[in-house]
């Protein structure tokens, strides 16, 4: 199915974009070029979207610490003060770009990351949730698993909606890109009921 943001309200719908950020997107030992494939295409959407009066715009990101224990699983990326931590410039270069909402997570999920948290519990009208981003096995499905777990325990009904277009992620040993990206959107849909739809 294709996405019509049109038949979206702006008011209740949040559009948010997992780690477009240059460590997976551009350079740095976690950069993937399937990830930066996507890039242009993310900051299109976000443009479309704004000037469809979506103002709910988050960005979640990797920010970590020089000694983070994420580095214990994934080689070092997005240390904080380098240029890898930084949105992709598809995105900086966004003329709104000050008006988006930024949440640095020092995790893989964002479920552990207060501020966002905050966000949710502040902004209970904000029932539909728009996804995309890097990457789609990790950060992108935790983010999505988080969204639907804490609305399941509390008993709200949230509508998760994620854009297949502009999901990526990474090609390596023991883990082939396009079959990552199809199981897990696949599972999100099973698992979280979330919509997954390509642009129109």
């Amino acid at each position: 199915m294709k996405l019509d943001l049109t038949a979206l309200n702006p008011k209740n719908t949040a559009i948010i974009s997992v780690d477009m950020i240059n460590a997976f997107c551009k350079f740095g030992a976690l950069s993937s070029q399937k990830c930066g494939e996507i890039s242009q295409k993310a900051a299109d959407f976000l443009s479309h979207a704004y000037e469809l009066g979506f103002l709910n715009i988050l960005l979640i990101q990797d920010l970590h610490d020089e000694n983070s224990s994420e580095f214990l699983s994934f080689k070092k990326h997005a240390v904080k003060g380098l240029n890898e931590c930084e949105a992709i410039d598809e995105i900086k270069n966004l003329s709104f770009y000050e008006k988006l909402m930024i949440f640095n997570k020092n995790s893989l999920s964002i479920a552990y990351n207060e501020n966002f948290n905050a966000f949710l519990r502040q902004n209970p009208h904000i029932d539909t949730f728009v996804i995309f981003g890097v990457c789609t096995d990790l950060c992108v499905y935790s983010t999505i698993s988080h969204l639907a777990l804490s609305a399941n325990e509390q008993n709200l009904k949230r509508r998760l909606i994620v854009v297949k277009d502009l999901c990526a992620t990474f090609d390596a040993p023991n883990h082939d890109a396009d079959f990552y990206n199809e199981f897990f959107l696949n599972h999100a849909k099973f698992a979280f009921n979330a919509e997954i739809k390509k642009l129109g």
